[in-house]
């Protein structure tokens, strides 16, 4: 139970530099090519990266930062452990919150078959009974009976790419992060504009005429189905897609955006990295010292310089821990 929590803290925060990365540098860009790779990657990178922990990508992060340590400086500070009550207490509220993401997902299935159930399966796709609905879920294309047929066409062709393209397994794939850290707001974020891309790529091979199909995207006549997991015909990015549409081109990712997102990545990797060399360093118990002038010896043990005072006078309740940082090394006093 240890261990989750400083893997949770960085898998959070390589999504947050994921969703940064994306809304600064690439997400103007609306280049679907480019655009769903990277958010997918980046997402699943999240999930890796705090798993790297290696003594060699360690020694070259520490290579790379030696630069930013300050060799004088020394602090003295209380270690305090986190309490057994309170990591209770938040992997409950984690659990609980997979939980209901989990049933809600399932329940979602559940009406889809429902729906599925009632319609009526043309020849390419289903028809629901009473509706204006029009929809995708992997290979399955939804249309309301009581939209008109010569609409029926766009719309098919339009939900037939997202069929193709396999963009509901993108959109599970997000769910399954969701029911994870469900909490985090980026993992919503980054969702959006996956779907908003897939929405881009579908206009796009599936458009004939510009005119007929923008005047299709205004008219709002539609009903949603409120499943997170599907893709809506009528969706939340009308205004995007009518002026991608109108754009007819894929602006490629500036060399500026590219390089900062690979440094951004490269120096958390680093820290990271640095952080748990820190980590693994040697602890030097001072418990048998009887006097703090001793500290002289610690110079051949850690074969380093001492620079800086001590306050002599400074004294730990028992049972406490402080720890005293000399150039990365760590020493305890019990």
């Amino acid at each position: 139970m240890d261990n989750w929590m400083p893997y949770f803290i960085e898998l959070n925060l390589y999504l947050l530099i994921i969703g940064l990365c994306y809304q600064f540098g690439f997400k103007k860009l609306q280049n679907f090519k480019f655009g769903r790779p990277f958010l997918l990657l980046g997402t699943t990178a999240s999930f890796l990266l705090p798993l790297l922990k290696t003594e060699k990508l360690a020694a070259a992060s520490e290579y790379i930062l030696q630069d930013s340590y300050i060799m004088e400086v020394v602090t003295v500070h209380a270690v305090q452990e986190v309490s057994f009550g309170f990591q209770l207490i938040a992997t409950a509220i984690l659990i609980l919150g997979a939980a209901i993401c989990l049933t809600k997902t399932f329940i979602g299935f559940i009406k889809l078959l429902k729906l599925k159930s009632k319609s009526v399966k043309e020849k390419d796709f289903y028809l629901i009974p009473d509706s204006k609905r029009a929809f995708s879920f992997l290979n399955n294309i939804f249309i309301g009976e009581q939209i008109p047929e010569q609409k029926r066409n766009l719309i098919y062709a339009h939900e037939l790419v997202h069929s193709k393209k396999a963009h509901s397994i993108d959109i599970l794939f997000i769910q399954l992060v969701k029911i994870v850290v469900w909490y985090n707001p980026v993992i919503y974020f980054i969702e959006s504009n996956l779907k908003e891309l897939h929405e881009f790529e579908a206009d796009q091979i599936s458009i004939k005429e510009e005119t007929t199909y923008i005047d299709l995207l205004l008219q709002q006549n539609f009903e949603n189905f409120n499943l997170s997991f599907i893709h809506q015909f009528n969706s939340n990015h009308i205004k995007n897609r009518i002026m991608r549409i109108q754009m007819k081109n894929n602006r490629k990712p500036s060399k500026p955006a590219v390089l900062f997102t690979i440094g951004l990545l490269i120096g958390s990797i680093a820290i990271s990295q640095s952080a748990e060399l820190i980590k693994q360093e040697p602890i030097i118990n001072l418990s048998e010292l009887s006097n703090i002038s001793e500290l002289g010896k610690l110079t051949e043990l850690s074969k380093i310089n001492l620079k800086g005072e001590v306050d002599k006078k400074a004294e730990y309740p028992r049972g406490q821990t402080a720890m005293m940082k000399f150039l990365g090394k760590e020493i305890v006093y019990p």
